[in-house]
């Protein structure tokens, strides 16, 4: 049980409080009075905090110290005995009703309403998603087509570009665009950088377009092998003088045809193993044989083969002139090549003459080698390798000419298209597009997925949402009960939640009685459940007839009586007189001993006096205070505004039983003119009380604080001094019941 507050401090009106040595121990059942600003709910909140363990809202820096089962305990410490209270932040975590044009779903139970509100953050949080992907693909889409745009027109710019050039023929496209912005990229430039100025962009594509039709393929040098001319001639020359026969047939000697029409037949005869001659098929004598043997000798042989060989290679030493055309060579090359070259085809054409006449020699010499009247003639190049040299070297120059262009044209080329492209980004802000769309593809690959998974955990949400198992029946029936009737029922929702009924038809609108009447059943049918026993809680009621109206004063009373009296020990705080009054009754019934009653005033508990103890109406009361009020030096300031409040209050009752045809408490002011209370007096009590009771602003211009400090002893004077003029035997007994003195 919870036996004693000894500290509060840093809760709202509790800042530094401390009760009195003298206060009683709570007991087993604790009624707390007192009206809207005392404290009641933020006493509430500290039962709440000792309950959950949770922080208090906006009281971060609350500190406190509390008696419970004889061991002292603060906010750092875990409480061992279980606390159920029943306040407005109970009814906001445990109840909501959603109201709709068809009707009104409650969600009962903490998991149920959290589960609720999870599944509408879940489902608000998945709608703006999913509204922020689907207009991140339709803005992905325009900038795509943008891109796409972009170097279409790029490609299409630098295939024009390059349709009068030597790259017309190239294939270009929107990929080629695209291609050359990698490189840019890749590049580590800048694109102003990469931007050319008009001037060397001109030059470039001029130097271009102008080596187009002076483009030419690279061409051939001349070759010559002079080196060895003299030795290949002096050789030809040694086999035209060469003599291989020692004895020779002096017919066949003196005739060379019949010499190789017997050499060729005499091989043929030696192949075929005859004896006869295969002409005039007589016998072959030993000695002709013999004869014909020796003319055709080894040597002769050999120098048949040296023959060949010779030939041949004079044959490859001839000079051959490729068939160039001077239309071939750039124009800075024609007037070189021009006369030369015609030139140059004379002597070639002189030393292939001379090739050709000692081939002749060669073959006469190969029919008859015995022949050696050859004349010994050389030849000389003269001036051809210098023909050549030049040739070639101009020759060189063209193919370093073809080599460079082709180079410097590819170079100049990628400068231009890396220009355009730089260009044309620059001007459109590509670098932007593409960031935009990089940005717009990772929020569609991250949020995608993440939608799938949202999806599945609303449905998995909703589906533990349907499958709720609250005991709805005993829910019904207390609530009929505490209604005293059964116009509103709660039907299951296969979706979750519960649709209100009544009279059997869905239920549209429902006060603000009828909803607390839901939340407090739902409230102690909680205290009932299987695993837990009321015997064994402590049970606070925060104003639980904050909502009701006065005919569920008993049905509340005796519910909450009914219902909780078993407690381990039960703490109802009220500012409503009448079920304060029903509670305290029943109290002082059953269990006067272990009841005990205090008051709440401004931020203090103190025990209750006479007038809520004993007597049977709020009217007591509140003349008690005013009688306290009006016997001290100030009223503090922290009473002043309650002051105005009891002060009305109390005159408006007077006036129900002295003038009950008149309402309010002008009636009672006019009276008291007449039993002589000067005007200014009246005039002053009206305006205060219209003025500063139940003021729900805060006025700066007027100095309200000040102007009540001052004036707040003499209302209460006032106040009093009228209900005196008016009934002197009604306020002398008023003032005995209150054991107070009137000023």
């Amino acid at each position: 049980m919870i036996t004693k507050i000894k500290k509060i401090e840093g809760l709202g009106i509790f800042q530094d409080y401390q009760p009195d040595p003298k206060l009683a121990e709570f007991k087993t059942y604790n009624l707390f009075y007192g009206w809207n600003g005392s404290g009641k709910s933020t006493l509430g909140k500290l039962f709440r905090h000792m309950e959950t363990h949770q922080p208090i809202e906006h009281n971060e820096k609350l500190t406190y110290k509390a008696i419970i089962s004889g061991n002292q305990v603060d906010e750092r410490s875990s409480i061992s005995e279980p606390i159920r209270v029943f306040n407005s932040a109970f009814i906001k975590e445990h109840t909501d009703f959603e109201k709709s044009t068809t009707s009104s779903i409650l969600y009962i139970g903490k998991e149920q309403v959290d589960l609720k509100n999870k599944i509408k953050e879940s489902q608000e949080i998945y709608e703006r998603d999913k509204a922020h992907v689907s207009e991140t693909i339709i803005e992905e889409k325009k900038l795509e087509k943008k891109l796409e745009e972009f170097f279409i027109t790029t490609g299409a710019e630098l295939r024009d570009l390059h349709g009068t050039t030597v790259y017309s023929r190239a294939t270009i496209t929107k990929n080629t665009a695209k291609d050359l912005w990698e490189e840019v990229q890749k590049s580590g430039r800048t694109l102003d950088e990469i931007i050319l100025s008009q001037d060397i962009l001109a030059n470039k594509i001029k130097f271009i377009e102008q080596g187009e039709e002076k483009h030419a393929q690279a061409l051939i040098t001349l070759k010559i092998n002079d080196e060895n001319l003299f030795q290949v001639q002096k050789h030809v020359q040694d086999l035209l003088q060469e003599n291989p026969v020692h004895k020779a047939v002096a017919r066949l000697a003196a005739n060379p045809d019949i010499q190789a029409w017997v050499q060729q037949g005499l091989l043929l005869h030696n192949q075929h193993g005859s004896n006869k001659c295969e002409f005039c098929n007589n016998e072959i004598s030993g000695i002709r044989k013999s004869e014909l043997t020796e003319h055709f000798n080894d040597a002769f042989q050999v120098l048949q083969k040296n023959i060949h060989a010779a030939i041949q290679e004079l044959e490859q030493m001839r000079i051959v002139i490729p068939q160039y055309q001077i239309q071939a060579f750039y124009e800075e090359f024609k007037i070189q090549i021009n006369g030369g070259l015609a030139l140059l085809e004379e002597d070639v054409q002189r030393i292939n003459l001379h090739f050709d006449a000692l081939i002749d020699r060669l073959k006469i010499k190969q029919k008859n080698p015995l022949e050696t009247g050859f004349p010994a003639a050389f030849i000389t190049l003269d001036l051809l390798p210098s023909w050549v040299q030049h040739f070639n070297s101009v020759v060189t120059e063209h193919n370093d000419a073809v080599k460079n262009f082709i180079t410097k044209a590819a170079e100049y080329r990628k400068s231009i298209d890396l220009h355009v492209v730089a260009h044309n980004a620059k001007v459109s802000n590509l670098s932007a597009l593409l960031n935009e769309y990089s940005n717009a593809l990772g929020t569609i690959k991250v949020m995608t997925p993440l939608l799938k998974e949202a999806e599945a955990v609303i449905e998995a949400l909703k589906i533990k949402l349907a499958d709720d198992t609250t005991l709805i029946v005993e829910i019904n029936n207390d609530l009929h009960k505490f209604l005293g009737r059964q116009e509103i029922t709660l039907v299951k929702n296969p979706t979750g939640g519960y649709t209100l009924e009544r009279h059997s038809k869905k239920a549209t609108n429902l006060s603000e009685g009828e909803k607390s009447a839901i939340s407090l059943v739902y409230f102690i049918n909680k205290l009932k459940e299987k695993e837990t026993k009321i015997q064994d809680l402590i049970v606070v009621f925060d104003d639980p007839m904050s909502s009701f109206d006065s005919n569920h004063l008993f049905a509340a009373s005796s519910y909450i009586m009914n219902n909780c009296k078993v407690a381990k020990q039960l703490f109802i705080l009220t500012h409503n007189f009448w079920f304060y009054k029903l509670i305290r009754d029943w109290c002082h019934k059953e269990f006067r001993k272990e009841t005990e009653i205090y008051c709440l005033k401004k931020g203090k508990i103190v025990k209750a006096d006479s007038t809520l103890i004993d007597h049977h109406s709020e009217y007591h009361f509140i003349f008690s205070r005013l009688l306290e009020w009006s016997v001290l030096e100030e009223v503090p300031l922290s009473d002043h505004f309650s002051l105005a409040n009891h002060s009305r209050r109390l005159l408006e009752s007077f006036n129900a039983f002295k003038t009950p045809s008149q309402s309010g408490f002008a009636s009672i002011l006019k009276l008291a003119q007449i039993k002589s209370i000067p005007k200014d007096v009246t005039d002053k009590l009206y305006y205060f009380l219209h003025k500063y009771s139940h003021l729900d602003r805060i006025e700066g211009h007027e100095h309200i604080v000040e102007n009540i400090q001052g004036e707040g002893k003499q209302i209460a004077l006032d106040t009093l001094s009228i209900i005196n003029a008016i009934d002197p035997d009604h306020y002398a007994s008023m003032i005995t019941l209150c054991s107070g003195k009137a000023q």
